[in-house]
């Protein structure tokens, strides 16, 4: 029996069936109207791809443990699970912070900007330590401070060094 001729379309588009979708070839060979024997003419199993392409691409797991304790990591990382515990969280730079409570001030939103961090159940402030804080800004953050006492939790982080 001669073998089925397929055109570069069906062709194309067996293989894409075959690899992109993991379809069977009987499946394929329904899907495109022709033979189980044409459709095992073509390609290899995803079996064969994976030992010749996927795994040599593979890169071993690292000998020493995984540290929690990366950059951006360790500040998302316990909001994101305050929000899935249904907390509310509010994640704010500090020199930001300062900026919309000076802009807050000026046009009389200050005390109610100040109520709305005392409710939020989690505060998380970034980049502390980045600039010296001046007189407003430490008066702030003591207000800030003293509302959440004893009702909110408070995180602050920095990247200044600990020996600084």
């Amino acid at each position: 029996m001669p073998a089925e001729r397929l055109s570069m379309r069906r062709i194309r588009d067996l293989l894409r069936l075959r690899h992109e979708n993991g379809l069977s070839t009987r499946l394929i060979a329904t899907a495109l109207g022709i033979s189980k024997g044409a459709v095992g003419g073509y390609g290899a199993s995803r079996a064969e791809l994976f030992a010749s392409v996927d795994a040599p691409a593979l890169k071993p797991l690292p000998p020493e443990p995984y540290a929690f304790a990366v950059s951006k990591l360790c500040r998302v990382a316990p909001g994101h699970k305050a929000c899935r515990d249904g907390r509310s969280v509010f994640y704010q730079r500090v020199p930001r912070l300062f900026e919309a409570l000076a802009l807050a001030r000026g046009d009389g939103r200050h005390s109610r900007l100040l109520k709305t961090l005392a409710r939020i159940d989690l505060l998380i402030l970034d980049d502390w330590g980045l600039a010296v804080l001046s007189q407003a800004q430490r008066i702030d953050l003591l207000e800030i401070l003293e509302d959440r006492s004893g009702c909110g939790s408070t995180i602050v982080t920095s990247q200044v060094p600990v020996d600084q």
